[in-house]
């Protein structure tokens, strides 16, 4: 088990795109446990457990837009995403999502996303952001110690993110690493996703 400890703050911009909190560079690679149990009943759950990969394959800019083409490998086989950051957001995109108007630079389906990230990371205040005709709540707070097959990370930020149906999503993010931890949970409490990071390479 490898003990980390880093007093970097998060605000340093990644000369590639991303934040050095979440670094995304051609060649960047993080390996996730992935957990998922949800209630089929009251009294009925199960439990999956399966490895992810993750991959930065390419970063390309468009007009005011960086996308970086992501390869994730898992057990449900292999498939390509994409972080795109606009005007200091970065979203989680599909390959349905990220259509020729928005490789063309219409960004008008980003205003109906939620964004993953809000740049610079760093910490932030419980805030309402308007997402469309949507609103969500966003927070960013240092988590003392967080634990993964990694490591033992010190002084991450977590970042938090309410949607408008009550789902939570936290994301634990640490400096010249990125994502440590990832949970989310159902607004009913029968659907939870955890990953955590068990290995990764990450370029400076």
């Amino acid at each position: 088990m490898v003990l980390v400890n880093c007093s970097v703050f998060c605000n340093a911009a990644d000369e590639a795109m991303g934040d050095v909190c979440f670094p995304l560079k051609v060649g960047n690679y993080w390996k996730y446990n992935l957990e998922t149990s949800y209630n089929i009943s009251s009294v009925d759950k199960k439990e999956t457990q399966n490895i992810k990969e993750v991959e930065v394959l390419g970063i390309d800019k468009f007009d005011n837009m960086s996308i970086a083409t992501i390869e994730r490998k898992a057990y449900m086989g292999d498939i390509t995403f994409f972080y795109v950051q606009s005007n200091n957001k970065i979203f989680l995109l599909t390959t349905n999502q990220l259509d020729s108007d928005l490789i063309y630079g219409n960004t008008k389906i980003l205003s109906s996303l939620t964004p993953d990230f809000l740049l610079p990371i760093e910490e932030r205040k419980e805030e309402k952001i308007k997402v469309g005709d949507k609103i969500i709540v966003y927070s960013v707070k240092k988590s003392q110690v967080t634990k993964v097959p990694a490591g033992i990370f010190k002084n991450c930020l977590l970042v938090t993110i309410i949607d408008s149906h009550s789902n939570v999503q936290k994301n634990w993010l640490y400096p010249n690493v990125g994502l440590i931890k990832s949970e989310f949970k159902s607004a009913d409490g029968n659907v939870k996703v955890v990953n955590e990071l068990k290995e990764y390479e990450v370029i400076p």
